[in-house]
């Protein structure tokens, strides 16, 4: 071989190794690109809000449940609104607080919650001043949105009737018939905190 076939084998490889190089590069550019586009939607799906909904039982009394939408998110949920399915035929205080809020549009800071009356207990249907809320399931669409105004929905299925025993909370001390207005006022309002704290 003369030193102008040397010459052209050596340039060739060097092209070779320079075409390799430069894939490797586009290559690895690529897989960071991939690798950054993934640690941000990571990172968008740690730091959005999540709004939930469930039932709890209510502090109000036995046999009654509280509805609570909370924020289990680490910003905030703005625009808060839901929509509960079917509506209840029966209009009372509670249905009617409940639309109230459900087009409120509230703001959910993060590990926040609301709670209100959902369902207030059994009550015979030729009864119409009794206020009995939202019995047997239901389904509750809920809508918010991020600081970036991008918008989320969630749907959750609710159903009073599906929980057949649940713990409540004691009682208490039993003051008797001895105790006065005052000291049985403060009774109930010490077990009303502490059914809070549930």
């Amino acid at each position: 071989m003369t030193a102008t076939d040397w010459t052209a084998i050596g340039t060739g490889v060097t092209a070779l190794a320079t075409a390799l190089l430069v894939w490797g590069a586009f290559a690895a550019w690529h897989a960071a690109r991939d690798t950054l586009e993934q640690m941000k939607e990571d990172s968008k799906l740690q730091t959005r809000p999540y709004v939930h909904v469930r039932l709890e039982p209510s502090i109000g009394k036995s046999r009654a449940w509280d509805v609570v939408l909370s924020n289990t998110g680490r910003t905030i949920a703005k625009n808060v609104r839901f929509e509960v399915t079917p509506w209840p035929t029966r209009e009372d205080l509670v249905t009617r607080d409940m639309a109230t809020l459900s087009n409120s549009g509230q703001h959910l800071a993060p590990n926040t919650h609301i709670r209100t009356y959902w369902y207030l207990g059994p009550v015979p249907d030729q009864d119409t001043r009794t206020n009995r809320g939202f019995e047997g399931e239901h389904t509750v669409t809920v809508h918010y949105e991020n600081q970036e105004n991008e918008r989320y929905t969630d749907i959750f299925a609710l159903d009073e009737s599906a929980f057949k025993m649940t713990p409540l909370g004691g009682m208490g001390v039993n003051l008797g018939d001895q105790a006065s207005d005052e000291a049985k006022k403060l009774s109930e309002i010490l077990r009303a905190i502490n059914e809070l704290r549930r």
